[in-house]
């Protein structure tokens, strides 16, 4: 319902999205009545108002606990349906603790695989549980439901400055998708935050490199980052703001479509799943508002994003439902004003489509709120992390020793309220140091690995990790 009004007063709709930032048409949104939430735009400054949420709307977070089945591996074995077809996943092997896996009975033939709870009276039991989270073989216990394993305190998992001195520091270094980007993360200090509650708000700030200085088919080639994080112990692990970086088309002059840029940012904006789509194959897309607003600072409004709990157990999941604003300001002045680069990532390479009004709701301008749903799972304990290329361990983080050090988190963003991710990103935090291991993406997952770290005076270097692709 965009009103004939002035263009600076108008009705936008926005919905359902992970604070990484993109517009969504409302029929994609999956909101009360087909209805996103609505909001006046006033002629000059920011909305006065937040718009009241749909009656699914929890301001702020929830925390709800899943939970395993232990089967009996007598009777039941672990399948996956990829594209290949069910395929049976040998007892012990690491795959197995996943909701997506498939139980079913020993000897099922692929039909039955793919509809168990069709053939076992157990089965449909299990797959008829609105909380089952995954499975797990019942070793030396009787086979049925329970909660997952425990980690203990979270705030353990992302160490912040504990003793004078040390913060400056404090840094991790990681490359980026086979070596492609380097980037290197350390505490630049403390903020206040509106989200935060008094409690010490940390500046993570990376500093991004294109390991390749020269190809400056990357823009930008070097860049940094911050975020603003909150380590509370008692209450859990919390975010509250971030510059939003676009994932982008390396800008080169040549022929043909260049690859896609892809930033080793905690959170980014994937072009491909943002936007209002395209029907026609051959129509060439105009850009969407993830790359107008890139580089800008997204600030997490009345409800901080809330990683995890206070304390770690398999099958958590916390949900955040808030908001995610930036400023209309920036973003007025670089479709009005900007450098041609500002203008052409507002702009569709400089020109609005001729079909699409500067004031429609589907094209990026002037403003920027969205109401924002977070998915949060805990999804493995580990006491020591492999991380393979083919048989060969290139990475390992923790110690054989039956501690748990390493938690894997499962962060999911969803395009509709409830449909398919428009973002997941999977971080894998170990005891005392952090973040060891992060994969972002919907389908190829780019990969971040920790290859040093100094964390509150103590250094750990490459071999600490055992890598083996130095």
């Amino acid at each position: 319902m965009v009103r004939g009004r002035p263009i600076f007063s108008r009705i936008l709709w926005s919905c359902c999205l992970l604070g990484l930032v993109a517009m969504m048409p409302h029929w994609l949104t999956g909101c009360y009545d087909g209805m996103p939430p609505t909001m006046q735009i006033p002629d000059t400054g920011e909305p006065t108002e937040f718009i009241p949420p749909p009656p699914d709307f929890r301001p702020g977070s929830e925390t709800q606990l899943k939970l395993l089945y232990f089967f009996d591996q007598s009777v039941y074995r672990i399948f996956t349906n990829d594209a290949g077809g069910p395929t049976q996943i040998p007892p012990g092997a690491d795959a197995y603790k996943r909701r997506g896996e498939v139980l079913s009975i020993i000897g099922a033939t692929a039909g039955q695989i793919i509809k168990p709870d069709t053939v076992d009276a157990v089965l449909a039991g299990v797959y008829g549980n609105p909380d089952l989270f995954g499975f797990e073989p019942a070793v030396g216990r009787a086979p049925g439901f329970d909660v997952g394993q425990q980690g203990g305190n979270s705030t353990d998992f992302m160490p912040a400055c504990m003793s004078a001195g040390s913060c400056a520091e404090s840094y991790w270094s990681y490359n980026h998708v086979q070596f492609q980007w380097s980037r290197r993360t350390m505490l630049a200090g403390t903020t206040t935050s509106s989200t935060s509650a008094g409690a010490t708000t940390w500046i993570v700030r990376d500093s991004c490199r294109v390991r390749d200085s020269d190809r400056l088919t990357f823009l930008p080639a070097v860049y940094t980052a911050d975020s603003w994080w909150s380590v509370v112990p008692g209450q859990g692990i919390f975010l509250h703001g971030m510059h939003l970086i676009a994932e982008r088309d390396e800008v080169i002059e040549q022929g043909g479509s260049p690859p896609r840029q892809r930033n080793p940012q905690l959170l980014w904006v994937s072009q491909l799943s943002l936007g209002g789509g395209i029907s026609n194959q051959n129509e060439v897309p105009y850009t969407t508002i993830d790359q107008c607003i890139d580089g800008m600072w997204g600030d997490i409004q009345l409800y901080p994003l809330q990683l995890v709990g206070p304390d770690l157990q398999v099958g958590q999941r916390t949900i955040t439902w808030t908001y995610v604003g930036a400023d209309s300001a920036e973003i007025r002045r670089r479709v009005t004003q900007g450098t041609d680069l500002e203008q052409a990532r507002c702009s569709a390479q400089g020109a609005a489509p001729p079909d699409v009004p500067l004031d429609s709701a589907a094209f990026p301008i002037f403003f920027f709120r969205l109401l924002a749903r977070y998915e949060v799972d805990v999804e493995r304990l580990y006491d020591v992390l492999e991380w393979k290329s083919g048989n060969n361990i290139v990475g390992r983080y923790g110690a054989p020793d039956g501690v748990v050090d390493v938690v894997k988190l499962v962060v999911r963003v969803h395009v509709e309220a409830l449909g398919r991710p428009a973002q997941r990103i999977d971080l894998y935090l170990m005891r005392g140091i952090g973040l060891v291991v992060q994969q972002t993406g919907l389908v190829a997952f780019d990969i971040s690995r920790l290859r040093e770290a100094q964390v509150n005076g103590q250094y750990f270097p490459p071999e600490y990790f055992s890598y083996a692709d130095n």
